[in-house]
């Protein structure tokens, strides 16, 4: 079970992109690659967001919970779930972002932040580092 401080270990050196969502982080990546200089680039933004990161609500087996996707070397993504009780989000809050997002509790998947969450997000002590 990840502990408080191992989240804000990993938060450590890691800069928040407050407005990436899943959906807007996915489009680097469907870009067609068709010439030399379209390779180049992709890859050339696998190394610059090294050390970047977002959260997002991870949903599966009927349970929403906070979750954040960073870099820590080129082209390698991680995913930290965040357990309930190290989380500044309220159940009701993870529920009111996925249905926000037209989800349901019922569909597994990747939902960005409403408003609202991402505020109480920034405000707290995992917002405090980036």
């Amino acid at each position: 079970m990840t502990t408080e401080q191992e989240i804000i270990d990993t938060l450590a050196g890691l800069r928040i992109d407050w407005s990436a969502t899943p959906q807007s982080f996915l489009e680097l990546w469907h870009q067609e690659i068709r010439t030399q200089e379209d390779f180049e680039r992709s890859q050339r933004q696998l190394y610059e967001d090294v050390g970047r990161a977002y959260w997002f609500i991870h949903v599966q087996n009927m349970e929403a919970r906070l979750a954040l996707f960073y870099s820590r070397r080129p082209g390698y993504w991680e995913t930290m779930l965040i357990p309930q009780r190290c989380s500044p989000l309220l159940p009701e809050d993870l529920e009111r972002s996925v249905e926000e997002a037209g989800g349901a509790l019922n569909w597994s998947g990747h939902y960005p932040l409403d408003g609202w969450s991402l505020e109480k997000v920034r405000l707290s002590y995992l917002g405090a580092r980036s």
